[in-house]
């Protein structure tokens, strides 16, 4: 067994929260017991549904960790009669936790897209289709304390907010140096005395903070510095992403593929028949290069064509969108939304069971797949 803490942290380190898209409600949506609760079961699974609540709390899993969010929108009232609080409602009372991660799923390295690129085995340069953007501003604070004075300036910034960088808290830097200062007349000087040249040992203390916490955090650390004066400075960070995080995947195949072969493929994998079309004036013999996003590909057409991509696999296009593909030389797999994902799904948890095991996590991660196949 394991604390609840610790298999969040393991699971978002994988699948990092800021990879998520704005207003994605992912996190723990229902925690039923303490982040020190001792867990030792999880199943990974696309979505909630009646058959797999049942399944969990038969089971008796811990943790149900889950791609699709089962609260999109706010719960106004607890009405049993409304399925999915009264799913959420059992798993509750039984003392199942829910953890959901969507688009940070998606956009992380070895998500859903890139889980799709081994099942079909293509080999080539790839990049996120649509890359990661970061959303949040950073700001570096850098101060001056005498060293017997840093654990209280440093534990002030830190219950403000400051010093936490993904998975971990309590993030710092400091220095040894030494400060110099003369107090003018009217001055209160914690070292020295008005008049006098000082020259102090000191240690230079960094913090990150985030933008909304800035002035909470700045706040606290001048209330808990010794000085009448304390130097602060504070500088924005520059935004970057990683290279290789974002929605989708761009491939540039090492050596082309027909788009026959390429559905074969498809089929063998989702075990069903799958619709493929051709674009109006352009030859499919050679593919080359191919935009993969699994689930729903409907709010993304428009960047394709600036990637000049030869095919687009997804699901949840209409008549139209498949039409404007056609016209602008595209070729389109439709991969069923959530066929699509639960198979990546499958592939994540073996992902999961790895990374856990390389780990030394003592807690068993299982597939929704185990009890059904559609």
């Amino acid at each position: 067994m394991e604390p609840l803490f610790k298999v969040v942290a393991f699971l978002e380190e994988l699948f990092p929260p800021e990879f998520s898209l704005e207003n994605d409600p992912i996190g723990l949506l229902v925690k039923p017991v303490s982040l020190s609760q001792p867990i030792e079961k999880v199943l990974v699974a696309l979505e909630l549904n009646p058959s797999l609540v049942h399944t969990v709390v038969e089971e008796e899993y811990d943790l149900l960790y889950l791609h699709h969010p089962p609260i999109w929108n706010p719960i106004k009232k607890l009405d049993i009669e409304n399925p999915y609080v009264s799913m959420l409602l059992r798993l509750y009372q039984n003392g199942v936790t829910v953890l959901s991660h969507h688009t940070n799923l998606d956009c992380a390295p070895e998500g859903l897209a890139d889980q799709w690129i081994e099942l079909l085995e293509l080999q080539g340069k790839k990049k996120p289709l649509f890359p990661h953007k970061i959303n949040k501003q950073y700001f570096k604070i850098t101060t001056f304390v005498p060293q017997e004075h840093l654990d209280r300036v440093a534990q002030a910034a830190f219950q403000a907010g400051a010093g936490i960088i993904g998975n971990y808290s309590e993030c710092s830097f400091y220095t040894e140096g030494i400060g110099t200062f003369t107090p003018q007349k009217g001055a209160n000087p914690f070292i020295g005395e008005a008049g006098n040249h000082e020259r102090v040992r000191e240690l230079r203390f960094e913090v990150r903070v985030e933008e909304n916490l800035l002035a909470e955090v700045l706040h606290a650390i001048f209330t808990a510095h010794p000085y009448e004066e304390p130097a602060v400075d504070v500088y924005p960070l520059f935004p970057f992403a990683k290279p290789d995080a974002g929605l989708g995947r761009l491939i540039e195949l090492d050596n082309p593929i027909s788009l026959e072969a390429l559905s074969v493929k498809i089929e063998r994998l989702i075990d069903e028949k799958i619709l493929v079309q051709k674009p109006y004036s352009k030859n499919c013999e050679n593919v080359v290069k191919i935009a993969i996003l699994p689930g729903s590909g409907k709010s993304f057409l428009n960047s394709l064509n600036n990637e000049k991509v030869d095919l687009f696999i997804s699901g949840d296009l209409s008549h139209h969108d498949i039409e404007e593909l056609k016209i602008k030389n595209i070729s389109f797999i439709q991969l069923p939304h959530g066929r699509g994902e639960r198979i990546a799904m499958q592939s994540v948890t073996n992902l999961i069971q790895k990374k856990a095991m390389e780990k030394g996590l003592k807690v068993t991660f299982e597939s929704e797949n185990r009890y059904h196949d559609e």
